[in-house]
């Protein structure tokens, strides 16, 4: 697992060899100039490294106490929690055709954070959907994300499309409490560890037409 070093050295290397943040490129095909990107854009605006600076809260300064988090950890729980959340996901990175290894090292140290928390004691989780998530589910579906899958233990009845997840037991489930960790924004996080699997158990559908998806952790 990499280091804190790393991801500073990496995001400012990527700066130094990208200075142009509006980068063009020739298309041939619709004979004009096209916005130029890469999978590492993410990296562009130095967040890591404004991440890095801190201070801490008093808060994050218990649980770095409290479940002895390395600074590597409390970076990437930071990048998380921030604006770069969307990047830990395989699926960003779909029209790129791989995943960027400083990505792949990042998902590496967000599952140690992940295993620090307490394991989930079994009640019921909820994500409300947003753009990206898939709700193309049929019943009976076995449903794996290729990121660390979000939830809450509060139904905060949006009007949203959500999953609604049955975890397995706290001795053999894959769903970890971080928000006993650092409760961001109140939101009661529960994160499922990468790979784990989901069926599809039931799709309804509210008074409003939005979709209740009901999984079980399998």
């Amino acid at each position: 697992m990499k280091d804190i070093k790393y991801f500073l050295d990496t995001e400012k290397e990527f700066q130094k060899n990208h200075p142009n943040v509006h980068e063009q490129y020739y298309d041939s095909e619709c004979g004009c100039m096209m916005p130029k990107s890469y999978p590492e854009d993410f990296l562009k605006d130095g967040w890591m490294n404004i991440f890095a600076q801190g201070p801490h809260s008093e808060e994050v300064k218990d649980a770095i106490r409290k479940y002895n988090l390395s600074e590597t950890e409390v970076l990437i729980m930071n990048c998380f929690y921030g604006n770069l959340s969307q990047y830990f996901r395989d699926d960003t990175y779909t029209q790129f055709g791989g995943v960027p290894e400083v990505a792949k090292e990042m998902q590496k140290v967000l599952t140690s954070f992940i295993k620090k928390a307490p394991k989930h004691n079994g009640g019921v989780l909820y994500r409300f959907l947003k753009s990206h998530d898939n709700t193309n589910l049929k019943i009976g579906d076995i449903f794996e994300p290729t990121y660390s899958l979000t939830t809450t233990n509060e139904d905060w009845e949006q009007d949203k499309d959500v999953y609604v997840i049955t975890p397995l037991l706290e001795e053999k489930t894959s769903a970890f409490d971080i928000y006993k960790i650092y409760n961001h924004n109140e939101e009661n996080q529960v994160n499922f560890l990468k790979g784990t699997k989901f069926r599809v158990t039931n799709v309804e559908r509210d008074s409003k037409g939005f979709r209740r998806i009901y999984m079980d952790e399998i």
